[in-house]
C-alpha cells in the first residue's frame, strides 16, 4: 500500500509486461477500484494518470498480456490510500456531527421556546382581552343603577313632594342591584379558592319554588311574558340549599323574560326520578324567545362568554351570571344542559341528587327573594299620561329597557316635553315612524334591536331621518361612542349623566331644527334649490305638488298615496320640517307658484287660478292674499 496525503490526490503510475518479444504490442487492462470502470490498453501503453480522487482507499488491478491478445488471468494489485485534509478527519467529523446536532437542538428549543412565548403571549392577550370585557361589562352594569341612584337623588332634592317616595324605592332597588353583582363576583373568587360552604336544609322544594316564582309570575306580567309553574309532584322534600337554588333559578328565569319577545312564555317544570341506585330531581327552564345560534351553544357556561347578535344584544351583562349558576349547580352536586334552537327558544335542565341528610326547615310563608328581584314588580314605570298634555310642547320618545331608568328620564323632561316611551329598540322604531317625535333619547344595549341598529335604521328612513337621536348608554368607551355618532346619532352621553347636560344637548337639537324649520319652509314655497339632506323629502313632495298644479282634486290623499305613507306620518313630517301644516304648505306652494306665474307670463289672474288648481276665483284671491299678502290683482297692474 502506499499513501498519499490529499493535496497529491492527482498522480500517474507506469507499469510493464515480462514480455520481451515484441514489448510495442504488449496489452493491459486495468481497473481502480471505487473510482472508475474497467479500462484496456493497447500498443503498449503502459502509464496511466488520475486526477483529484477523494480521500480514501482504492485498490489498483492491472492485467498483463502479450502481442497474441492473451491476458493473464491473475492481476497485478497495488493498494492506494489517498488522505483526508485536517477539517474532514473522523474527528473533524464528529466535531461537525456535534455541532449540527447542537444547532438543530438549538433551534428545536428556540422553536420549541417562539411557540411556547406565542402561545403565552396569545393568551395574555385573550385575558386582557377578557378582562377588559369584565371590566367593560362590569362598568355597564354598574353605570346604569349608578345613574338611578345619582339621578333619583337628585330628584328627590329638586321636587320631593312627587318623587320622595317612588324615588327612595328606586334608589333602594339599584342599590340592591350593585350589592348582588358585587355578591356574584365574591362567590366566584370564593367557589375558585374552595371558601364557598353549601348550608343545607331539608325542605319542600316545590313550595319554596312556588313561592321563589312569584315575584318571576308578576315581572312577566308587566313585559307582556306568561310566566307558568307547572310541578309534576306536589311535594318533594330533599337537601337543599335554598340561597344558591335561589340564586340558580333568579339567573334563568331573568334571561328567558329578557329574552323572551312580548306574548311569549316561560315554563318551569319540576319532576322526580326514580331510577336504579339513582334518586334525583330535574328542574326544568324553557322559554318561546329568540334561542341561541348553534355555534355559540356550547359556550353559554363560559365566564364573560356574552350571546351575541342582534337579537340578542340585551341589556348587556357581566358575563358570570350563567358560569355562576353552573358552579351553583355543581357544587349542589347536580349538572346543567342547555337545549336551545334559534329562533325558537331555550331550555335548560338541572338535575341534583335527593338525599335527606339535613336538618328539617319548614317554610314559614315567607321568602327573602334575590336582592335585584326585590319589588322589581312594583317598579315605577313612567306612565305616558303622567305629565300633562300641552300640545305646543314638543314630543320626546325615551327608549329604554330598564324600567327605572326609563322613569328617571322621563321625570327629567316631563316639565317640558310630551313623552312616550318604548322598551326596547324595536318598538321604539314602531312608535318613532308611528308618532314622528320631535327628539328620541335612546339606549345602546337593548333586546331585539340595539340602539346603533335602531339609529341607523331611523337616518336611513326619508320619514325620521330629521329626528334628532341622543343616545344614552353605560358603555362609555370611546370605540362604542364613535360607533354611534357613526350610525347618525347626534349626540352620545355616558351613564350616569348630567340631566342638565341632556336638557341643555336636547334643546339645542330642537333649536337647531326650528331655525331650520324656516329655512325649509322657505324653500319648499318660492323653489329654492335643496342642497340639505332632511330637504329630500321636501323636494319629493313638491315635485309631486308641481306635477299636480293644475289639478283641482289632487289633495291631501292623493299626495299621501303618491309618497306613500299615511296622512299622519306625513302631516307630522312636514310640521316637523317647516312647523306648517300639511293643507297650509300645499296652499303656500300653490300661491308662491301663482305668484310666479302672474309676474313672468302674460295669464291673467283666471287663467294663474286655472294653472295652480282653482276653479273659483274668488277662492283663489282670497287664498293668495292670506298668503302672500297682497291681492293677484296687484302683480297684474
Amino acid at each position: 500500500m502506499i499513501y498519499l496525503p490529499y493535496y497529491q490526490s492527482d498522480f500517474s503510475t507506469t507499469f510493464r509486461y515480462l514480455d520481451y518479444r515484441i514489448p510495442s504490442k504488449n496489452i493491459y487492462k486495468y481497473v481502480l477500484e471505487g473510482y472508475q470502470d474497467t479500462f484496456l490498453l493497447k500498443d503498449g501503453h503502459s502509464q496511466i494518470s488520475f486526477n483529484n480522487l477523494d480521500p480514501g482507499n482504492y485498490e489498483l488491478k492491472v492485467w498483463g498480456g502479450s502481442a497474441e491478445g492473451i491476458l493473464n488471468p491473475l492481476p497485478a494489485k497495488l493498494n492506494i490510500r489517498i488522505g483526508a485534509p485536517w477539517y474532514w478527519n473522523r474527528w473533524s467529523i464528529a466535531l461537525y456531527i456535534f455541532l449540527f446536532g447542537t444547532l438543530l437542538t438549538t433551534l428545536y428549543v428556540f422553536q420549541l421556546r417562539r411557540r411556547v412565548a406565542i402561545s403565552e403571549a396569545r393568551k395574555i392577550q385573550e385575558f386582557q382581552q377578557l378582562q377588559s370585557k369584565l371590566y367593560t361589562n362590569i362598568t355597564h352594569e354598574f353605570r346604569t343603577p349608578l345613574t338611578v341612584i345619582s339621578g333619583m337623588v337628585e330628584q328627590i332634592q329638586i321636587d320631593p313632594e312627587n318623587w320622595f317616595r317612588d324615588g327612595l324605592s328606586m334608589i333602594k332597588r339599584n342599590a340592591r342591584q350593585v350589592l348582588s353583582l358585587v355578591n356574584q363576583m365574591l362567590d366566584l373568587a370564593k367557589i375558585e379558592s374552595g371558601y364557598l360552604r353549601v348550608e343545607w336544609v331539608q325542605t319542600d322544594l316545590v313550595r319554596y319554588i312556588k313561592y321563589l316564582m312569584e315575584p318571576f309570575i308578576a315581572i312577566g306580567r308587566t313585559v307582556g311574558v306568561k310566566v307558568h309553574f307547572l310541578p309534576e309532584i306536589n311535594q318533594l322534600v330533599m337537601d337543599v340549599d335554598t340561597n344558591k337554588l335561589q340564586i340558580i333559578l333568579s339567573n334563568l328565569i331573568q334571561n328567558a323574560v329578557k329574552f323572551t319577545p312580548e306574548g311569549g312564555d316561560i315554563y318551569l317544570t319540576i319532576e322526580e326520578n326514580h331510577l336504579v341506585k339513582i334518586h334525583e330531581c330535574v328542574i326544568g327552564v324553557r322559554d318561546t324567545g329568540i334561542g341561541i345560534k348553534p355555534d355559540q351553544v356550547p359556550f353559554v357556561f363560559d365566564r364573560f362568554f356574552e350571546v351575541t347578535g342582534v337579537e340578542t344584544r340585551a341589556s348587556g351583562g357581566t358575563g358570570i351570571g350563567l358560569t355562576v349558576v353552573k358552579e351553583y349547580v355543581e357544587l349542589l352536586g347536580g349538572n346543567i344542559r342547555v337545549e336551545s334552537f334559534w329562533q325558537e327558544g331555550t331550555k335548560f335542565t338541572i338535575v341534583l341528587p335527593i338525599h335527606h341528610n339535613a336538618p328539617v326547615k319548614e317554610m314559614d310563608g315567607h321568602i327573602i327573594f334575590a336582592d335585584e328581584l326585590v319589588d322589581l314588580n312594583d317598579a315605577a314605570s313612567f306612565s305616558e299620561t303622567q305629565n300633562v298634555i300641552d300640545m305646543d310642547q314638543s314630543l320626546a320618545l325615551i327608549i329604554e329597557d330598564h324600567p327605572d331608568v326609563q322613569t328617571y328620564i322621563a321625570s327629567i323632561l316631563s316639565s317640558d316635553y310630551r313623552i312616550i316611551t318604548a322598551k326596547h329598540g324595536k318598538e321604539g322604531m314602531d312608535k318613532a315612524i308611528e308618532w314622528i317625535p320631535d327628539v328620541i333619547i335612546s339606549d345602546v344595549m337593548m333586546p331585539f334591536m340595539d340602539g346603533f341598529e335602531l339609529t341607523e335604521k331611523l337616518k336611513l328612513d326619508e320619514r325620521t331621518n330629521h329626528i334628532p337621536i341622543i343616545l344614552l348608554t353605560a358603555k362609555a368607551d370611546h370605540d362604542s361612542k364613535l360607533l354611534g355618532l357613526l350610525k347618525g346619532s347626534d349626540a352620545y352621553l355616558s351613564k350616569p349623566f348630567d340631566p342638565q347636560e341632556l336638557k341643555i344637548i336636547i334643546q339645542n337639537q330642537i333649536h337647531l331644527r326650528n331655525s331650520l324649520q324656516k329655512q325649509y319652509q322657505e324653500q319648499s314655497t318660492k323653489g329654492a334649490s335643496q342642497n340639505h339632506i332632511n330637504d329630500h323629502f321636501i323636494k319629493k313632495v313638491t315635485l309631486v305638488l308641481e306635477a299636480n298644479l293644475d289639478n283641482d282634486r289632487f289633495g291631501i290623499p292623493e299626495l299621501c298615496q303618491a309618497i306613500g305613507i299615511s296622512r299622519t306620518q306625513l302631516h307630522r313630517k312636514i310640521k316637523a320640517l317647516t312647523n306648517q301644516s300639511t293643507s297650509h304648505f300645499i296652499r303656500s306652494f300653490r300661491m308662491y307658484k301663482a305668484k310666479e306665474l302672474l309676474i313672468n307670463t302674460d295669464m291673467n289672474v283666471t287663467e294663474v287660478g286655472y294653472a295652480v288648481g282653482y276653479l273659483n276665483r274668488s277662492h283663489f284671491s282670497q287664498d293668495f292674499s292670506s298668503v302672500i299678502g297682497q291681492p293677484p290683482s296687484f302683480y297684474k297692474r
